[in-house]
């Protein structure tokens, strides 16, 4: 089974936590950050990356946690 990092900060901060898992495919592992993020005080955003290449970024919000594939993020940073 693969293995995925996840990475957890907080509003303002830099990387709080890191978890290593092994999951399925990176459809889980973005879920099991997604249900933390949806419970945690703490916790604002999540990465989750296998090998050092992000693969998806999560943020929580008052309507739920959004999230997106890296890749797709760092073309609506560069075209905002």
């Amino acid at each position: 089974m693969p293995h995925f990092t996840i990475r957890y900060s907080g509003s303002g901060t830099g990387v709080l936590r890191v978890e290593c898992v092994t999951m399925e495919d990176a459809a889980a592992a973005m879920a099991e950050a997604r249900r933390r993020l949806a419970v945690s005080r703490t916790f604002s955003s999540a990465e989750v990356s296998d090998d050092e290449h992000a693969l998806y970024r999560l943020a929580s919000r008052r309507d739920g946690v959004s999230a997106v594939e890296a890749g797709e993020a760092r073309t609506s940073e560069r075209a905002g």
